[in-house]
């Protein structure tokens, strides 16, 4: 298991765990989990997190969802973005950001380890 192992950091600030709370707690969304799995998983992701808070508004994105989380890698000053949303974090990279798929990120890390 990656997460957790210290070989990388997860940042959160409260508006985006607050965003994965509610999203993860969709019905269309928890499969076969309930909500306290989904909690259980929550915490402990919260738990290992990067606190970082935000202070700033940059609405470069076209949905305010995304630019929460650029907002907060720049803030976190973190290397890249995870998400299978890459098309639309186009121009993230103008603030250092790189996007990665999953996929892609477990691949390059892979070939680092």
């Amino acid at each position: 298991m990656l997460v957790g192992d210290g070989a990388f950091d997860i940042s959160l600030s409260v508006p985006l765990a607050l965003e994965y709370e509610e999203v993860c707690k969709r019905p269309e969304h928890q499969l076969s989990w309930t909500v306290q799995d989904i909690d259980d998983v929550l915490d402990y992701l919260f738990s290992l997190a990067r606190w970082t808070p935000i202070h700033f508004k940059w609405p470069v994105l076209p949905d305010a969802d995304d630019n929460l989380i650029l907002e907060l890698a720049i803030a976190a000053q973190c290397d890249c973005i995870v998400t299978f949303n890459v098309r639309d974090f186009a121009g993230s990279d103008q603030f250092g950001v790189k996007i990665y798929t999953p996929f892609e990120f477990l691949s390059s890390f892979q070939k680092q380890r």
